[in-house]
């Protein structure tokens, strides 16, 4: 048959044998190849893709790790400080100490209502101190870091000015503050979390200020005075000053 057609006939008919022969190779041989190739490729950057994932996650497993570890030993911290025995009253007697040897007279000490958070127990008790700024901050430091889980809400300090300043009373040094805060301790929201709560309430029943010794303090601070208000009364002083004022 091709011997039949003219040249230019069979130049016409080596073309699209040859562009069919290009577009057979190219649609079953090149365009999988192709395919199969950009899978491929997607498929490894994909791989990359996680291994670069997998390699930052192992790279902060330790930190992870560490996180982990802190936040187990503060969790246990914090669980030790709701288990805080205070039904035994040595919260009481420690912050009298600690008020007497800084020579800082509590002028109120007096537990509100415990307060239902739901997780929480709460009971507030507003204090208010006198004496010297320094060791004010002094007993404001020991009541933010009480053993049991606590904190102290709207601190205010001020200078203390008398009422009466032309009175019996010998004024007070200068730098003489009256700092006043409510403290707030926390309990677990169970029966035994609560009994203690009310124990500490318990703690003042009877008195307005559970300090009350029958004696004024002595000392070179804060010169001897009494309380303001009706039914307060200041620290008592310690053993030696007594011992010294006897002997004086």
């Amino acid at each position: 048959m091709a011997r039949g057609l003219d040249k230019k006939s069979r130049t016409i008919l080596i073309l699209l044998l040859l562009l069919a022969f290009i577009y057979a190779g190219y649609r079953f041989v090149l365009m999988p190849q192709i395919q199969a190739y950009q899978k491929t490729k997607t498929e490894l950057n994909e791989a990359r893709a996680l291994i670069s994932r997998l390699s930052a996650r192992a790279g902060s497993l330790e930190e992870e790790k560490k996180a982990l570890e802190k936040a187990r030993k503060r969790f246990l911290e914090m669980n030790n400080r709701f288990n805080t025995d205070m039904q035994d009253g040595q919260f009481l007697v420690q912050f009298s100490l600690v008020t007497e040897k800084n020579r800082v007279l509590v002028l109120k000490f007096k537990p509100l209502a415990i307060v239902d958070r739901g997780y929480v127990l709460v009971l507030p008790v507003e204090i208010e101190l006198r004496g010297l700024f320094p060791q004010v901050t002094l007993v404001i430091d020991y009541l933010e870091n009480l053993p049991n889980l606590g904190e102290l809400r709207n601190i205010q300090i001020t200078r203390y000015e008398p009422e009466n300043a032309g009175g019996k009373s010998p004024a007070l040094p200068d730098g003489t503050v009256t700092a006043s805060t409510t403290l707030l301790l926390y309990s677990r929201p169970t029966p035994a979390g609560r009994l203690q709560l009310e124990e500490v309430r318990r703690w003042a029943l009877g008195r307005p200020n559970p300090f009350f010794s029958g004696r004024p303090p002595v000392s070179s601070a804060l010169p001897e005075q009494a309380a303001e208000t009706a039914g307060q009364e200041p620290v008592p002083a310690s053993a030696p000053e007594r011992a010294g004022a006897k002997t004086g």
